[in-house]
């Protein structure tokens, strides 16, 4: 156990949990920890500084108590927590704003489960209202704390409440299944403070999102308001600067200037009025670069500012916009051409009359969208910020961060940013350099025209805020108006903060409530529970006190009334405990004596003996089941009764008739308490002071054995409550029991092992002494050499020691030793020779199976040798004959030998394979040196060994083929044979057999001929299939029978024929014309036997004058032919039988029909109808009476 403190003890599950959620607290405090350090990296912040620093000493608080819980001192770990909460929690508060809810949540989320599960019942409600208290600080400090603090970023505002979630989630799966464990006080506690602030929650919940409602509306107003009262000042400037640039266009000063020739405008008088009139316009507006003449062609004919006067501008969109729609042009935010900077363009067209002289054309600064957005930010005073959009989303102005001037909210493409460039919307650069990336920003613009107001990051690096859009009437622009979140929800912060103070002082007034009552709740159930401990403790004397008459108070009442109850039965208990011990004790006592015993019968006899003195039993006895296990066959019995019964070979059978065939039927005991009241009890004359009985059956596993049978002079003597003792017994008699039968069966098998292996000895030593490889008989005589020569010849042996030499108890020899008759032979001695007497015995055997090894090894070699030999001569002769004569090298080519010998001096080197001499190398040369007889003889070596290898793997591939040749046609015959098992059309059939047997033999033709007459004298062809394509099919040809004198000879002969050489071969004497010009050479013809009937025949032949059909293929034709003929046969039969079926039908039909009339003009009709369908007649008639004969019936007399 693991000790709370000085009064309470926890239990290791409830240390365990508590452990998990302070593991689980220190996880998630470390990811806090580590998140503030690295904000305050990113924001340089010392506020987060700081608090990151107490989140790491928390951490360490965690970790000292995650190991003071886990080495038992569980309350000192938990209440280390609790206090560091109370100390860095508002601390943290101080430092930064806006946590103070989270933070004071989590004191009841961290503090509440751990405190449940690490704390007695008392402390844990202090916890609980600690708890309370230190969340209503931290709420405090951060609602009243000092202004200097830093407000909580807008990461940490979504980050701390998503690791609050995480971390109450993980303590409501721990709790969840420990909620059941908790102290009825908590719980009580529990379920008042829910029922109390749920309502609350919800309240203020309700309440909150109504707010936010009403303040979102509101903020939507204003700032949609003020978004659409800005359009209308930008589209106000633009029709200013274009009703401008309309009238002034028309000055005649700029007209009279244009009408002149180009060469005399110059110093002209008309120049200088124009100059004093762009001077003028010039001067007017702050915001404007430059004021600018156009002719026709696009040229700058004057400027005020003169280093652009002469540029070439027809390619500028204010020029030919103007050209093309004739009327006044403002163009988008453009990069000048000459200041390189963002400026506006304002174009008319000058007019003489009705016709265009040239363009007008006035050039803004950029600035002058700047401060139409800063005059109309924060015009409602709540930090909110306008800013101005083209039609991609790039920037035009932006009062509150004028870097972004000229970047689109979100990327743009690599494509749009060269198009923007290309027309000087953009300049020089990178999409990323003109580029931010606000994708929430993008998605409200993309929806505003149907949703004006969203919330979205409008600026990077800055919180979310609420956006209003309002279109521009007189260009594609948008005005979008900012203002922060914080900013119009300020409000709504107030009116929060001052709710959850409500909440707060609610909940503190719950907890202090709760507490109280639930602690008189609780108190007369935990004192009755005490009580219960008291008692489970061994305390009988312990009662409840009774204080009340409500439930409880009638709880206690029956509790004391069953203590009382209790006392009594555990008296009675220990009474029958003690009896039942005894007998446990005697049963085992028993089964231990009788588990010495190994044979069967003794085993028995001892155990029922024992068994019956032991219990003071009047008999017992036992059966066991015979093989069959019908019958119980008595095994042992006590006293004269027992031996009576097992001399007359007492039985049972099994089943329902005796106490103990229902025992071995049911494999459950059967009690009889008082043999004198039961109806079912047979008693036994032998037996007759019998007054109770047990049948108690013998089980191993699921198998019955036996029966045990009790019997008893005193009524009750066998009980269900000492049943078990007996049961015990039986179990350990089964025991014994199967444990001497096992004995036996070992017993049995080891004597016939030793039988086995002095056979196996004794046939052994006969073949070693075979008096061919070893003679009959060894014997050795050693003489002292102190004895004389007449005392060493004497065979006397007056004092001889003989031990038998044995192995696996087959003698194979004796030891014999001589004494003088007066030295007597002690047992050290004879102990000395019987030792030596086994080691000779192991060491002979030894060197006999060494000799036999030899021996075998010796004739397996020899067969190795000759097999080699065999399998050389056997390739040499009927393979590579050519081998036989050898091969020459002459010095420039190797050549076939052809008898040639070598005339000089010849070295001889044999090529020998497994002691076989296969061939030789020769080699003439006067002498070798013996480094040439070294590289001869190794050559000879690797050459021996290479040939061994190269005709092994020959004939192993003409194995493989001939293998591969087999299953084919294997294969071929199964898909005959499933063909023919499952046809019902013959020419089917037999077109598939033809091209199976075509394949398989690789033949030019095969053909199936069946009989189509009686005579048997004609064949028709049903399946002809040729190799050839082009060879026309003989399907349908007939075929005579007489005159061909080899379909005669396999029709008389009812046997195949194979002939090699149809064009010369004496048996196709009538066809050799046929045969020579279809150019026939290998022919064979295979009947079609059904019933010992030929049917038909079976014709293959190949124009190839080496082929020879094998008897093996012959063969398998044979088979195919069986399988197709008994298919045909069945077949036919088939179709007989379809006909005789229909014809009896149509027979049936006609005759039901005839005899439903009831007419005989109806029977008539019917008649010559229904034959006239069945036979298909032309027509039919039937006529009844005699006439005379007429010349019409040729004689015959015709019904009339």
């Amino acid at each position: 156990m693991m000790q709370r403190n000085s009064s309470t003890q926890l239990t290791p599950p409830a240390a365990q949990n508590a452990l998990r959620l302070i593991f689980v607290l220190l996880g998630a405090a470390s990811v806090v920890c580590l998140t503030y350090f690295w904000l305050a990296q990113q924001l340089q912040a010392w506020q987060i500084f700081s608090a990151a620093t107490l989140i790491l000493v928390f951490c360490l608080v965690t970790t000292l108590s995650a190991l003071l819980v886990w080495r038992g001192r569980v309350s000192l770990g938990a209440w280390l927590i609790f206090i560091s909460m109370l100390i860095i929690w508002p601390l943290s508060t101080f430092l930064i704003s806006g946590l103070g809810l989270v933070l004071g949540l989590s004191f009841l989320i961290i503090i509440t489960p751990i405190a449940s599960q690490a704390l007695s019942p008392r402390q844990a409600s202090l916890a609980t209202t600690l708890a309370f208290a230190g969340g209503a600080m931290t709420l405090l400090v951060d609602l009243y704390g000092p202004d200097s603090r830093l407000t909580v970023p807008a990461f940490l505002q979504s980050f701390i409440p998503a690791m609050t979630a995480i971390v109450t989630i993980v303590y409501a799966v721990i709790l969840v299944r420990q909620f059941r464990n908790l102290s009825l006080r908590l719980k009580l506690t529990f379920a008042f403070l829910i029922v109390a602030l749920v309502p609350v929650g919800i309240l203020g919940y309700s309440n909150y999102q109504t707010a936010r409602e009403n303040v979102l509306a509101n903020a939507d107003r204003v700032l949609l308001s003020d978004a659409v009262r800005t359009a209308r000042a930008v589209d106000a400037f633009i029709d200013e600067g274009l009703s401008n640039v309309r009238s002034q266009a028309g000055y005649i000063n700029f007209i009279e200037f244009l009408r002149l020739p180009a060469d005399q405008r110059a110093r002209s008088p008309e120049e200088y009025r124009l100059r004093l009139t762009v001077r003028a316009i010039a001067t007017e507006d702050k915001n404007i670069v430059s004021v600018a003449v156009l002719d026709m062609q696009g040229q700058n004919v004057y400027d005020n500012l003169t280093a652009n006067i002469g540029a070439d501008e027809s390619q500028t969109l204010h020029f030919s916009e103007v050209i093309r729609t004739k009327l006044p042009y403002v163009s988008p935010l453009q990069i000048s051409y000459t200041i390189d900077e963002p400026v506006l363009y304002f174009a008319a067209p000058i007019r003489d009359g009705q016709d265009i002289i040239g363009i007008y054309r006035v050039q803004y600064q950029a600035d002058v969208l700047q401060e139409l957005m800063l005059v109309n930010s924060d015009i409602s005073g709540q930090q909110t910020s306008a800013i101005l959009l083209d039609e991609n989303n790039l920037r035009l102005a932006d009062a509150a961060q004028p870097e972004l001037i000229l970047k689109s909210v979100t990327p743009l493409s690599l494509q749009s940013t060269v198009d923007l460039q290309a027309v000087r919307r953009l300049p020089a650069g990178e999409p990323e350099d003109f580029a931010t990336l606000l994708p929430s920003f993008a998605e409200g613009l993309s929806t505003a025209d149907t949703q004006p107001t969203f919330t979205a990051f409008a600026y990077p690096s800055a919180e979310a805020g609420r956006v209003a859009v309002a279109k521009l009437e007189n260009a594609p622009w948008r005005v979008a108006y900012v203002q922060p979140s914080a900013v119009f929800l300020a409000p709504l912060e107030a009116q929060t903060r001052n709710t959850l103070f409500v909440a707060l002082l609610i909940a503190a007034l719950a907890a202090l409530v709760a507490v109280p009552v639930a602690q008189a709740l609780s108190h007369p159930i935990a004192r009755l529970t005490e009580v219960a401990s008291q008692l489970a403790e061994g305390d009988l004397t312990v009662r409840a006190p009774v204080n009340s008459r409500d439930e409880i108070g009638m709880l206690a009442t029956t509790f004391n009334q069953m203590t009382s109850q209790l006392r009594g039965t555990l008296a009675n208990m220990e009474e029958r405990v003690t009896a039942r011990t005894r007998d446990l004790e005697l049963a085992v006592e028993v089964g231990r004596s009788v588990s010495r015993v190994r044979h069967l019968t003794d085993l028995l006899n001892e155990a029922v003996e024992l068994i019956r003195e032991r219990f003071n039993l009047y008999y017992a006895q036992v059966y066991l089941l015979d093989d069959a296990r019908h019958r119980l066959i008595l095994k042992a019995g006590t006293g004269e009764a027992g031996a009576e019964l097992l001399r007359r070979q007492h039985a049972l059978v099994v089943g329902p008739d005796s106490l103990n065939g229902r025992a071995a039927s049911t494999g459950l005991p059967v009690l009889v308490a008082d043999t004198a009241s039961a109806p079912d009890f047979k008693p036994n004359p032998l037996l007759p002071e019998t007054r109770s009985e047990a049948s108690i059956p013998l089980t191993m596993g699921d198998r019955v054995l036996g029966v045990l049978d009790l019997q008893s002079s005193e009524p009750g003597a066998f009980t269900f409550e000492n049943l078990a003792a007996y049961q015990t017994l039986a179990s350990l008699l089964t025991v014994a029991v199967e444990n001497a039968r096992l004995f036996a069966e070992t017993e049995k098998s080891r004597m016939e092992m030793e039988e086995q292996a002095r056979r196996l000895v004794g046939q052994g030593w006969q073949e070693f002494l075979d008096a061919i490889h070893t003679q009959e008989h060894f014997a050795h005589l050693y003489i002292a050499p102190e004895l004389d020569e007449a005392e060493a010849a004497s065979e006397t042996t007056p004092n001889t020691l003989s031990f038998p030499i044995e192995l696996a108890g087959q003698t194979v020899g004796t030891l014999d030793l001589e004494r003088a008759p007066d030295e007597a032979w002690t047992a050290a001695d004879r102990n000395l020779v019987a030792t030596v007497a086994k080691q000779v015995a192991q060491q002979i055997e030894n060197l006999r199976l060494l000799a036999q090894g030899e021996q075998y090894r010796v004739e397996a070699e020899e067969a190795v040798r000759r097999l080699t030999r065999e399998g050389w001569q056997d390739y040499v002769q009927t393979e590579k004959p050519l081998l036989a004569e050898g091969f020459v090298y002459d010095g420039d080519m190797v050549r076939q030998a052809d008898g040639a010998v070598l005339t000089g001096k010849v070295s001889q080197m044999p090529l020998i394979l497994r002691g076989v001499p296969m061939g030789e190398i020769l080699v003439e040369k006067e002498k070798l040196d013996a480094e040439a007889e070294q590289i001869l003889s190794a050559v000879s070596e690797q050459l021996t060994a290479h040939i061994e290898n190269l005709r092994l793997t020959e004939q192993t591939q003409a194995a493989l083929l001939e293998n591969e040749r087999r299953n084919a046609t294997l294969s071929a015959l199964n898909r005959v044979v499933s063909a023919a098992a499952s046809a019902r059309d013959v020419v089917g059939l037999l077109d598939s057999a033809a091209r199976e047997i075509l394949q398989t033999l690789k033949a030019r033709n095969s053909g199936i001929a069946v009989f189509t007459d009686a005579t048997r004298t004609q064949l028709r062809v049903m399946a002809d299939a040729n190799a050839s394509p082009n060879d026309p099919s003989g399907v349908g040809v007939v075929l005579p029978v007489v005159g061909n004198t080899s379909t005669e000879y396999v029709l008389a002969h009812k046997k195949s024929l194979a002939i090699e050489n149809a064009q010369t071969d004496p048996r196709t004497a009538s066809i050799h014309h046929l045969m020579r010009m279809r150019n026939t050479y290998a022919l064979m013809i295979v009947p079609l036997l059904a019933r010992g009937e030929i049917i038909g025949t079976i014709g293959v032949d190949s124009d190839d004058p080496h082929r020879v059909f094998t008897a093996e293929e012959v063969g398998l034709v044979e088979t195919m032919a069986g399988q197709l003929a008994g298919a045909i046969d069945n077949l036919r039969l088939y179709e007989e039988t379809q006909r005789q079926a229909n014809r009896e039908a149509l027979i049936n039909e006609i005759t039901a029909k005839i005899q439903g009339t009831v007419t005989v003009d109806s029977a008539l009709q019917t008649t010559i109808q229904e034959l006239g369908k069945a036979l298909k007649a032309r027509r039919t008639r039937v006529a009844l009476g005699l006439t005379p004969t007429s010349p019409e019936t040729n004689g015959h007399t015709t019904p009339n």
